[in-house]
């Protein structure tokens, strides 16, 4: 988790650096060749794009909630905690048996 955690910074840090960088880059591109009006153009196309960004990323993160919920939902088998009593009385059981059999039980009964 911790480490899902450290790449998720990570990520964030490295797309935020990236978007930054690229902006100053293209403002700094379109102040020297372009004339007003294409400069005007290109920010907005700019401007519509890291909303649809934004809207992708969000689109993206109600789908991850939506499965997270999905999986949260399902039945866990299989996964009983080793404080479980019915666990603990399974092991008990078990045991009991394995002393009842003897040493030699596990010939006998093709454990």
């Amino acid at each position: 988790m911790i480490r899902r955690f450290f790449w998720l910074v990570v990520g964030i840090g490295i797309g935020a650096g990236g978007s930054f960088w690229a902006n100053r880059r293209v403002r700094r591109v379109i102040d020297r060749y372009a004339p007003e009006e294409i400069r005007a153009r290109v920010e907005n196309r700019v401007r519509s794009m890291g909303e649809e960004v934004r809207s992708a990323v969000a689109e993206g993160r109600d789908a991850m909630r939506e499965r997270e919920a999905q999986l949260g939902a399902r039945p866990r088998r299989n996964r009983r905690s080793p404080w479980d009593p019915r666990v603990t009385d399974a092991r008990e059981e078990a045991l009991r048996e394995r002393a009842s059999l003897g040493s030699l039980g596990h010939y006998r009964h093709g454990l």
